[in-house]
Order: C-alpha cells, then sequence, then structure tokens
C-alpha cells in the first residue's frame, strides 16, 4: 500500500505546493529549473517517476515470488538484477547530486526542476 501512497503523496503536494510537510519545516520548495516559477503537476510526475518504476518492479517480484523464502544461496535472478539496478540508480542519482553546482538529482534533471530556500511570505 505505501508503494503507491507514497508517491502519489508526493506527486500532489509537489504538483499543487512545491513541498511535502517536510520540505515546508526545512524551508525548501521545488520549482522549475528554467524560471523558477512553481513546478507543474506534470513535473511532479516526472520526478517521481524512477520511484514508480521501481516500486512496480518491486510489487511484481512481491507477488511473482510470494511465498518463496530467498537464501544467499537460491535467490533468484530477477532479484539480483532488480536489486543491482536500484543500487545503481541510487549511487548515480547520488553521484549527480554531489557533483551538481545547483544539487541538483537525476530525478530533478528528468524533471526540469530544482530544490530552493524558500520563506513564506508573512501575512
Amino acid at each position: 500500500l505505501s508503494a503507491a501512497v507514497s508517491p502519489v503523496y508526493r506527486i500532489l503536494m509537489h504538483g499543487f505546493y512545491g513541498q511535502t510537510l517536510a520540505k515546508m519545516a526545512m524551508g525548501i520548495k521545488v520549482v522549475n529549473a528554467r524560471s523558477e516559477a512553481p513546478m507543474t503537476i506534470d513535473q511532479a510526475i516526472l520526478r517521481e517517476l524512477p520511484q514508480i518504476v521501481f516500486n512496480i518492479f518491486a510489487i511484481y517480484l512481491g507477488l511473482q515470488y510470494f511465498g518463496f523464502e530467498p537464501g544467499p544461496d537460491n535467490m533468484p535472478a530477477p532479484y539480483s538484477v532488480f536489486t543491482a539496478l536500484a543500487f545503481a540508480w541510487t549511487v548515480l542519482d547520488i553521484e549527480v547530486f554531489v557533483r551538481n553546482p545547483k544539487r541538483r538529482a537525476l530525478h530533478d534533471i528528468i524533471a526540469g526542476t530544482v530544490t530552493i530556500r524558500y520563506k513564506p511570505e508573512s501575512e
């Protein structure tokens, strides 16, 4: 259930507010990288797309091997491939983030977004 709820939450919060509750608390916001205008719902979906793809594969593998007890000697090949791809994506996402001068990760580059410091206007 959390594999579906979490991405939907992040898409809706980023699409409508540019922030999740945690980003609000931290004083940061995700905006369009070119104009720093509010991000669109399409950008929010693109930003979340890699996580959605990994979640779909994880759910598929969970259903495919339901009841199977994998161990070090009998790990199915799809598990190993999926784990390697997920690990490679995570390392690459972090590496791009660390090396990028604006601290944009791969999911930001895919979506055309950037995270900025944000102070809400006082009323």
